[in-house]
């Protein structure tokens, strides 16, 4: 089994984040990335708004002719039930797949 909360390595982490007003935030409110990354954003997250058939109404609603919302995020972390990793919204976080 793949754990990405560890193979993930902060230095890469670190890469991914630019130098802009956001970093500034989150350097000023949780820290640095070495210290509070994505990893402890996960409890946070509970996505208990996020609604698909809203979504999926937007996305008519709006001409859109095709949606590809993603399914993983760039740290690996799955939207789904992953059998192949722990690290997946369906295990951690909101506790269900997205």
């Amino acid at each position: 089994m793949v754990n990405h909360k560890e193979s993930l390595s902060i230095r890469h982490q670190c890469d991914l984040i630019s130098v802009n007003r956001e970093n500034k935030h989150h350097i000023a409110k949780w820290g640095p990335l070495e210290k509070f990354g994505y990893k402890d954003f996960i409890p946070m997250f509970k996505a208990e708004k996020f609604d698909p058939d809203d979504w999926a109404k937007l996305f008519v609603d709006s001409g859109v002719k095709f949606a590809g919302p993603v399914a993983e995020h760039a740290d690996g972390f799955s939207m789904w039930n992953s059998k192949l990793t722990d690290w997946n919204a369906a295990k951690m976080g909101p506790k269900r797949t997205l």
